[in-house]
């Protein structure tokens, strides 16, 4: 997990009190002191891939250390409604603190007026289906452009979003693309919709993913103020920031992971 220079400096300002020219003359900010915890936050994860392994490293386990880099934070994984359905696998899920990415469960984590609790962290993959057999072969294409709905959430609770970017997530796998209009891509929009579960055609070694580091940069919270009514433009306004924060993520960062030659591409 690598912290974004803008997270870092944003930590510092809010738990300290600093202003930027005070953060400058503290020569702290290389220390990263983690973030508030009287306050929720959604973490937008980007891409899927098929997966999500640097979500489940970095957010549903303790692999990379996550209580020590941001303490007092308690991490859930809004997950698929769909998974909680299939035996074993639910309970794989909830060991691991996953919740269900359906809008009441959401909010009521999110809202501490109706949870009570603040320093949720809750990892929202907004890219979904569409991104997860639609990525693949190294391409970084995030399915973000007709997504509205974590934004009014976000404004509907006070809640920070964080961007958030995967690179080698989408390497893990190869992936048999089947473009829109195509037969089997029909195929695969149909199940969805009947079953809520993605089907796909993929190959690594086995049943194993291809042994690639993934990197995952978190940016720094995007603060928002609770409306309990947003109106369209205030949630576009929001939604316009937060691309902009993971535009700036990823020209920054892609060049130190294998992704110089490449374009952010938003669907």
């Amino acid at each position: 997990m690598i912290l974004s220079d803008e997270l870092v400096d944003y930590s510092h300002r809010v738990q300290n009190h600093l202003t930027d020219s005070e953060l400058t003359k503290s020569g702290d900010a290389c220390k990263f002191p983690g973030l508030p915890t009287d306050r929720n936050y959604i973490l937008g994860y980007h891409p899927h891939g098929l997966f999500c392994w640097g979500a489940a490293a970095c957010f549903a386990t303790e692999s990379v250390g996550f209580s020590k880099i941001f303490p007092g934070l308690n991490p859930s994984c809004a997950i698929l409604p769909s998974t909680f359905k299939m035996p074993l696998l639910r309970e794989l899920m909830l060991s691991l603190g996953s919740i269900s990415a359906n809008y009441d469960e959401m909010r009521y984590r999110l809202d501490s007026t109706l949870s009570g609790e603040t320093g949720n962290l809750t990892v929202l993959v907004i890219g979904g289906m569409n991104e997860m057999v639609g990525g693949g072969s190294g391409r970084f294409t995030l399915y973000i452009n007709r997504r509205y709905g974590f934004c009014k959430l976000a404004l509907q609770t006070g809640t920070s979003l964080i961007p958030c970017l995967s690179f080698g997530d989408t390497k893990t796998y190869g992936l048999y693309i089947a473009r829109r209009g195509t037969f089997f891509r029909r195929i695969q929009d149909y199940l969805y919709l009947r079953l809520g579960i993605p089907f796909f055609l993929c190959y690594g070694i086995g049943l194993a993913p291809f042994r690639t580091p993934i990197y995952v940069v978190v940016g720094a919270p995007i603060p928002t103020e609770r409306i309990s009514n947003p109106t369209r433009d205030q949630v576009a306004e929001l939604k316009a920031r937060y691309v902009e924060s993971l535009r700036n993520l990823f020209n920054q960062y892609k060049k130190y992971f294998g992704f110089g030659a490449e374009e952010l591409e938003l669907i």
